[in-house]
């Protein structure tokens, strides 16, 4: 056995955080520059489109990111919490990133 408890402790064990899927309208300015001065934020990366934002808290108030991103003019059209399917959970313990 790898790792055990319940399915959402592993899942925030091997997430590390609050993970975000922003996407804007066409005409939106690029977020990254913004969202990585942000102390809460982690990283960012883009996929399929949108934005995938990495926070390091779980705790952390993400309507005040949406605050932030919409104040500087980022015109954002769908802002989500990014599931981790069992998939994802599985290959990340069976690679040892989880202890």
């Amino acid at each position: 056995m790898v790792v055990e408890g319940p399915v959402q402790e592993i899942m925030k064990r091997v997430r590390g955080g609050l993970a975000l899927e922003i996407k804007l309208t066409p005409d939106s300015p690029d977020p990254t520059p913004l969202l990585t001065a942000l102390p809460e934020v982690k990283g960012v990366q883009q996929e399929d489109g949108a934005y995938l934002v990495q926070l390091n808290e779980d705790e952390t108030d993400v309507h005040k990111i949406l605050q932030y991103l919409l104040e500087h003019n980022v015109k954002v059209a769908s802002f989500s919490e990014r599931e981790i399917d069992l998939e994802d959970i599985f290959m990340k313990v069976t690679k040892g990133i989880v202890s």
